[in-house]
Order: structure tokens, then C-alpha cells, then sequence
């Protein structure tokens, strides 16, 4: 005979033979160590209970990993869960408008702006500091170039591989950055701590940028206008890999499916972006402060509008 319970810290419905009742074992959900009941005294065994069917589940906004609905926290990922909604289903491709996209992105960076601006700095820094010795050796050997008519090859080549561990670095803080962005313009908390629990992420992300980089190289070689068509069309693959959590680098298809119908939308927001960031330069430069979040927002607003998926402003609006 079965004993049927349910897991105390995630609620996952468990059953186990009766003979292990009183003993202890680990939840296959969460891993928290559990005592069967009706027991006896306890002792642990190595074996887990056999999981049943769960309790009815919906997938974590962040992660997409099965949350019970009673959790206030996805176990996988820590993710603050809302009590009575749960993770519209990406779709797309949905049409965008340049318009909606910087109104909508506006009002989530005014409400946020404190925040972004700590999240650019902090960010900006950190990069800056990883690519320092590029910075470094790229001027040691333009003083060794005027200055004895040729620059050590040493200083070249150093400067030149260390991009390499440079843009790994960057990689990884675009996984956190992301993360961060998706909560906000859903309405969440967010920490800056976040900017470095984009772990699970980052060897996907590498492996994505790598091949966008190739595609986008090989478009360009090509002639600059395919190039830029390959840009375009895959752009959201960083949003996409962190908000739908898709394996290997499926997250560069599935940015290639949703932008289809608004590539000439996207190139518009490319001028847009570029047009807010110059503004933000003309304003000593402290405008950036201002024009790089609202620009990292614009991204983030546009990945959900094309795939379906509302912002904090229409669910208030609701």
C-alpha cells in the first residue's frame, strides 16, 4: 500500500511504499529532505519518493521552469511569483510600431530611472575594467609607434587576445542585465545583485554571440546590405535566450521567426537609438545616463511586444 503526501516546502504530491514510512528522503522537486508520514522513528534513506502527479503547476516568467501555485518563489531560479497570474505564452511574430515601443519603454525607465542608471554605471564599469589591459596595450603601442617608428608585435597581439576574455566577461553581465530588464518592464523587483545570476545562461550566450558574429560577418562580406539584414534579424537572440530559457542556439531561430514582418521597424528603433544616444552625448555626456537605459528598455519593450507578451503598463492599465 501507497503512502500519498505532499512535499512541506514546495507542495509537490509525492507517494511512496509504505514500509519507508517515518523514514526521511529528499523531494524530487526541491531537494528539501522530507519525512514520510505515519512513521516510525526516522531515518534517512538513500532512495527519494516516487513522484505522482503534481499539484497543478505554472511555468516561473523567468526561467520556465514548472513552480507549484502556491509557491511565492520559483525554486529554480528564485523568481518573486505573482499570487494570481502566471507567464503569458510566448507567440509572436506579432507586428510592432516604433511609437508604441519608445512611449511604452519611456514610462518603465521613468519608474525605474535610479535603478537603470545604477545598472548602467555598475555595468559600464565592470566592462570598462575587463577591457582596460585592450586599452592598455593599444597605447603603449602607439607611443612605442611614434616614438621608435614601430610598435612590439608582444604588445599588439596581447592587446588583441584579450578581447577575447574581455567579450566573455561582457557575455555574462548581458545574461544578469537582461534578466534585470525583463523584470522591470514586467513590473518586478529587481536587485542589482542580479547582474551577476545569469550563470545558467552565459555558456549559450557565448555560443550565440559567437554565431551571431559569423552570421553577421559572413552577411557583411557578402555585401554590407545582407549584413545588416542578419543584424536585424537576429538581434533579439539575447532577450529571447534569457525570457524563453531555449537550448543551444535556438534562441537565434526563434529571434529570426519573430522578427519577421518587423526588420524595417527594428532599423527604425536602430536610428532612433542612435539618434537618443547622440542627444544624450550633446548633453555633456550626462545624458547618456538617461538615453542608455531608455535604449536598453526600447530593446526589452520590443521583444515582448513581438512575442506577445504585455508589459508592466498594460497590466496596470487592465
Amino acid at each position: 500500500m501507497a503512502i500519498e503526501f505532499h512535499c512541506s516546502k514546495c507542495g509537490k504530491f509525492l507517494s511512496t511504499d509504505e514500509s519507508k514510512a517515518g523514514r526521511q528522503a529528499k523531494c524530487p522537486g526541491c531537494g528539501e529532505l522530507v519525512t514520510v508520514p505515519d512513521a516510525s522513528p526516522a531515518e534517512t534513506v538513500e532512495d527519494a519518493p516516487i513522484a505522482k502527479s503534481p499539484r497543478p503547476s505554472r511555468p516561473c516568467p523567468m526561467c520556465g521552469a514548472d513552480v507549484s501555485r502556491g509557491e511565492k518563489n520559483c525554486p529554480a531560479c528564485g523568481e518573486e511569483l505573482s499570487a494570481d497570474t502566471s507567464r503569458p505564452t510566448p507567440g509572436g511574430p506579432v507586428t510592432i510600431e516604433t511609437g508604441d515601443v519608445i512611449s511604452t519603454a519611456w514610462q518603465i525607465t521613468k519608474r525605474n530611472l535610479g535603478f537603470l542608471v545604477a545598472l548602467v554605471l555598475v555595468a559600464g564599469i565592470l566592462n570598462l575594467l575587463a577591457a582596460s589591459p585592450v586599452y592598455v596595450m593599444s597605447f603603449m603601442a602607439e607611443m612605442q609607434k611614434q616614438q621608435n617608428g614601430q610598435a612590439d608585435a608582444s604588445l599588439v597581439i596581447f592587446g588583441n587576445l584579450w578581447q577575447i576574455p574581455a567579450n566573455i566577461f561582457g557575455a555574462f553581465l548581458m545574461c544578469g542585465q537582461n534578466i534585470i530588464l525583463l523584470k522591470l518592464a514586467r513590473g518586478k523587483q529587481a536587485s542589482l545583485g542580479e547582474l551577476f545570476s545569469g550563470g545558467r545562461f552565459f555558456l549559450r550566450m557565448v555560443l550565440c554571440n559567437i554565431v551571431f558574429a559569423i552570421a553577421v560577418g559572413i552577411g557583411f562580406v557578402l555585401c554590407i546590405i545582407p549584413g545588416i539584414i542578419v543584424a536585424l534579424a537576429l538581434s533579439p537572440f539575447a532577450m529571447v535566450l534569457i525570457a524563453e530559457d531555449l537550448p543551444g542556439i535556438e534562441s537565434l531561430s526563434r529571434a529570426w521567426e519573430l522578427t519577421k514582418g518587423n526588420r524595417l521597424t527594428l532599423l527604425v528603433l536602430g536610428f532612433a537609438s542612435t539618434g537618443i544616444a547622440i542627444l544624450g552625448l550633446l548633453a555633456c555626456g550626462v545624458g547618456l545616463l538617461v538615453a542608455a537605459p531608455l535604449i536598453a528598455m526600447m530593446n526589452t519593450v520590443a521583444y515582448l511586444r513581438m512575442s506577445g507578451q504585455p508589459t508592466v503598463v498594460e497590466v496596470e492599465a487592465a
